[in-house]
């Protein structure tokens, strides 16, 4: 499996009503996993900004609201399709809701939340996944360190194998509330 991610820029000066469904297509046939998206703006001394923009903000701003909701569902089918799936994640540290919970990420980027104490911090851990509400949820499998640093909010992993015998097992229960 692979996960793709990009950037979408709407409304940039000149785009087309058919500029922007080929872009649509784009997303359709890729079916990206996640994305970023905005409108175009003016950046003083760039080569975009002295070109001519004809495209009223309220046409862009319906653009990027139908991009994003179409790359909103395409992420959440991807996430349903996640549920109850065992995933190798990184523990990245304290959850920032809930007592006792910790926060980890699958390989494709989804957060969990999961009740585990500090010693799993930093450590790469088999996780089966579920859902609470809109909260996702996981229970712990098995757990080993890994080394890592992080680079402006992105992880560069390897795992360490001398320390890969120092894997640990346990079962726990997230509160589903």
């Amino acid at each position: 499996d692979i996960a793709i991610r990009s950037s979408f820029v709407v409304g940039f000066p000149g785009e087309t009503e058919e500029d922007f469904n080929e872009t649509m297509r784009l997303i359709d046939e890729v079916g990206f996993d996640a994305s970023f998206s905005f409108v175009y703006s003016k950046r003083p001394g760039t080569p975009a900004a002295d070109l001519p923009d004809d495209t009223p903000y309220e046409v862009k701003l319906k653009r990027l609201q139908h991009l994003q909701a179409v790359n909103d569902a395409r992420a959440t089918e991807i996430s349903k399709a996640m549920l109850g799936n065992i995933e190798r994640c990184l523990v990245t540290g304290p959850a920032k809701k809930g007592e006792g919970m910790l926060s980890a990420r699958t390989d494709n980027n989804r957060v969990v939340t999961f009740e585990g104490g500090p010693r799993l911090s930093a450590r790469w851990s088999t996780l089966k996944s579920r859902m609470s509400s809109r909260i996702r949820w996981a229970d712990v499998l098995s757990s080993k360190e890994a080394s890592c640093r992080n680079f402006r909010n992105r992880f560069f992993l390897r795992n360490s194998p001398r320390l890969s015998s120092r894997a640990t097992t346990a079962t726990t229960t997230a509160a589903t509330s």
